[in-house]
């Protein structure tokens, strides 16, 4: 996307948006700590899990730090969390903005989050072709 196609739908939500105050109230922080905390959280959590109980391995060239770095883009998305707003807070406008900004803006940290960590940390490193550090079963 380049800039002026961000800027542009950035700045219209900015025009309608809630003020600073609104946006630090315990409202805004709870919808942004969803996609910012618990998606991550999660993906990352049940990965392990998967892994740890034996239901599935790693594939080979895929490591932790991919993992990590692809638990934030979960966070991505917000069609379903201002459909829900607007259910929620049918007659409180005030909340139903502040609500949407912290949706955008939660949702737009979690996809910059993920592709810095990606970009810093995903790139393939020496000991990533060594076959004897992937977690495989041996072929008889």
């Amino acid at each position: 996307m380049s800039g002026e196609a961000a800027a542009i739908p950035l700045c219209g939500y900015w025009a309608a948006s809630a003020s600073g105050s609104e946006l630090a109230s315990a409202n805004s922080i709870g919808i942004a700590a969803e996609p910012l905390i618990c998606k991550p959280s999660g993906v990352t959590l049940m990965c392990f899990m998967a892994v740890a109980m034996g239901i599935c391995k790693l594939p080979l060239y895929l490591s932790w730090r991919h993992i990590f770095g692809a638990a934030p883009l979960g966070g991505i998305g917000f069609s379903m969390s201002i459909f829900i707003t607007n259910l929620a807070f049918v007659r409180q406008p005030e909340l139903v903005t502040s609500s949407k900004m912290a949706i955008f803006l939660a949702s737009l940290t979690a996809g910059v989050a993920g592709d810095l960590w990606l970009q810093a940390f995903g790139k393939p490193i020496a000991s990533d072709d060594d076959v004897e550090t992937v977690d495989f079963e041996q072929q008889p």
